[in-house]
């Protein structure tokens, strides 16, 4: 499974699940300062992050309150594990110096320790074709590592804090609740959360490609595995997938990634099939359901709460075909 496959069927699967308010008739200026207003009661770090990133992409928002914001989310950023690797994963040149990069590191092994994603946020300072010592360093203390435990959910919480905080208007939340059966701030914070953006899984696809880098296979199942049995989102099971594909090297591990495949892309379907409702028509019984819960659960656990409810197999039937494969045979 390619990284684009990853992305395109998790926005996808985003899309379904939680629909914009914008097809409601707030104005432009009237979301941006409901933004704005959100950031200014921002308590905490990573609310400020959220909301950052949110007024980050409006052209009308105020300098005033992105400053403001960014300032919280630095002076957070020593203390907090979520910001920590945000740092790590985005901000590039600015940590690129291996003195920063490793107090950086060393901050992470305090706060949070034993995360794979520690290093995996790392992994965005290492060279983009794979190869190096670096590289290596980093893939084996993902390795090593005794969990891991991705930021989605994290943002999603702390955006939805922020923008609960704020009256949305009348028709923004009739249009929320008709869409997916939940609020506006939190089909806002799924979006937020969505923008911040995962670590850059590329670099960890690439360097585990079994044909340039034979010697980290071993390493790269042992971090699949990891995630696949720590997975909190459809995306961390989607890259495991990947990863596995891409360090399959003999008949074992390529039906190994196969059947991995095979899972992933069958729980996106039936997730999309349970949810979705047709155009212009209310949120169905088992989207509200949905997203009651993922708030509280995170997003897999809800899902699967959602598939035992609706008497889903998490595995697929072994004459199932993706949608894609039956397209293709028509």
């Amino acid at each position: 499974m390619s990284l684009h496959r990853v992305f395109t069927l998790s926005v996808l699967l985003a899309g379904t699940l939680l629909a914009s308010p914008a097809t409601a008739q707030t104005s432009d200026a009237q979301y941006t300062q409901l933004l704005q207003e959100a950031g200014s009661k921002a308590e905490d770090g990573r609310e400020a992050l959220a909301m950052l990133t949110a007024l980050l992409s409006r052209k009308d928002a105020s300098d005033t309150a992105v400053d403001a914001l960014r300032e919280l989310v630095l002076a957070a950023t020593p203390e907090d594990a979520v910001l920590l690797r945000y740092t790590l994963s985005n901000d590039g040149e600015l940590v690129r110096d291996t003195d920063r990069a490793g107090k950086l590191r060393d901050a992470l092994a305090k706060q949070d320790p034993g995360n794979a994603n520690n290093d995996l946020a790392a992994l965005s300072l290492t060279p983009a074709d794979g190869g190096g010592g670096d590289v290596d360093a980093r893939l084996q203390a993902m390795a090593a590592a005794s969990h891991y435990a991705s930021d989605f959910s994290a943002i999603v919480q702390a955006a939805h804090r922020a923008l609960s905080r704020v009256t949305w208007p009348e028709d923004v939340t009739a249009q929320a609740q008709k869409d997916s059966g939940t609020s506006p701030a939190m089909v806002v914070a799924v979006s937020i959360a969505a923008a911040i953006g995962a670590p850059d899984f590329s670099r960890l696809v690439t360097a585990c490609d079994h044909q340039k880098f034979a010697s980290r296979v071993d390493t790269c199942r042992s971090i699949a595995r990891r995630m696949l049995a720590d997975a909190s989102t459809m995306v961390d099971q989607m890259v495991a997938a990947a990863l596995l594909n891409a360090a399959a090297s003999d008949a074992a591990s390529t039906a190994e990634a196969t059947a991995v495949q095979r899972r992933v892309q069958w729980q996106s379907e039936q997730a999309n099939r349970l949810i979705a409702a047709p155009p212009g028509s209310d949120a169905s019984p088992a989207r509200v359901r949905y997203s009651r819960s993922v708030l509280e659960r995170g997003e897999l656990s809800a899902l699967h709460e959602l598939f035992a409810d609706s008497k889903v197999a998490l595995e697929p039937p072994t004459d199932w075909q993706p949608a894609a494969a039956q397209n293709a045979d028509r």
